[in-house]
């Protein structure tokens, strides 16, 4: 089943809520509704701010997507797919969801832009929380290789200090005072 299906608020109940909806969507299907008259009429009443038709066949309109502004005088029909009062839009889509490929009526931005779903924000924050996993993993790996050049570092000194106190060890067996080894010892200079 359809997560549609299975909703349990599918219908509004203007004593439950309190006000009327800010915005209906009419969907025609094969069966006309009297989405133009009657059930505009009825919306205007109620006092619903954005009265929405989405006629994918074409039934009553060659627009597929008509939305209407209450205004004092009744609605009156929008130019744009943008609605100020609920800041939202509508654009057409189309995609994949709930496992049907075909084009769907979608919300946007002012600009047009898709806003995602429950499943697509879901989708992007296991994206976004993967994508900080993985720079978690790598800053780790980069303090562990600094960790160890730092480590490298120390023994390669430990190592030429060693070498230098061998170096230093031998030349006083030849006789020749480190502090002073750039010149000959005076046994060396007599001989």
């Amino acid at each position: 089943h359809n997560l549609w299906q299975k909703k349990e608020n599918r219908t509004y109940l203007l004593w439950e809520y309190g006000k009327p909806p800010d915005l209906v969507i009419e969907i025609v299907s094969n069966k006309v509704g009297k989405e133009e008259d009657l059930k505009k009429e009825k919306y205007a009443q109620i006092g619903i701010k954005y009265y929405v038709i989405y006629d994918p066949a074409k039934r009553l309109s060659e627009e597929r997507l008509r939305i209407y502004e209450l205004r004092s005088t009744g609605y009156e029909l929008m130019a744009g797919r943008w609605m100020p009062g609920v800041g939202l839009g509508l654009t057409f889509w189309q995609g994949k969801f709930e496992d049907v490929e075909m084009e769907w009526l979608r919300w946007c931005d002012e600009e047009g832009n898709l806003l995602a779903t429950g499943d697509e924000r879901a989708e992007q924050a296991q994206q976004q929380a993967a994508q900080a996993q993985q720079q978690a993993e790598q800053a780790q790996q980069q303090a562990e290789q600094a960790q160890q050049q730092a480590e490298q570092e120390r023994l390669a000194h430990i190592e030429t200090q060693k070498q230098v106190e061998l170096l230093l060890a031998q030349l006083r067996d030849l006789g020749v005072e480190p502090q002073s080894s750039t010149r000959l010892s005076r046994s060396e200079e007599d001989a």
